[in-house]
């Protein structure tokens, strides 16, 4: 086998080897975009459930300010205002 040959073989093979390298990365930054994401939507679940109590105690102020809420309803916005004044949130 003749130096030439011998050289591009391991110019080859450093080649592949680079390919494979950036596959491998390729496959990691995925995995971190998709942990992200996640990530992202477990931080985001507090905030949407806080904004629908939010939204149903207004719905019911909007209620008794009409004189259609009952004492269920009532009862309802006092349960909603301790829990919105309980899960104060941290990250907005």
């Amino acid at each position: 086998m003749s130096l030439m040959t011998f050289q591009l073989m391991i110019v080859a093979l450093v080649l592949i080897a680079i390919c494979i390298e950036l596959l491998f990365l390729t496959l990691a930054e995925i995995r971190v975009a998709k942990a992200t994401e996640r990530v992202g939507r477990i931080l985001d679940r507090p905030r949407k459930a806080r904004a629908e109590l939010q939204d149903e105690l207004d719905q019911i102020v909007q209620a008794a300010a009409a004189g259609r809420a009952t004492v269920e309803d009532m009862k309802r916005a006092n349960v909603i205002a301790d829990q919105l004044s309980r899960n104060r949130p941290t990250l907005d």
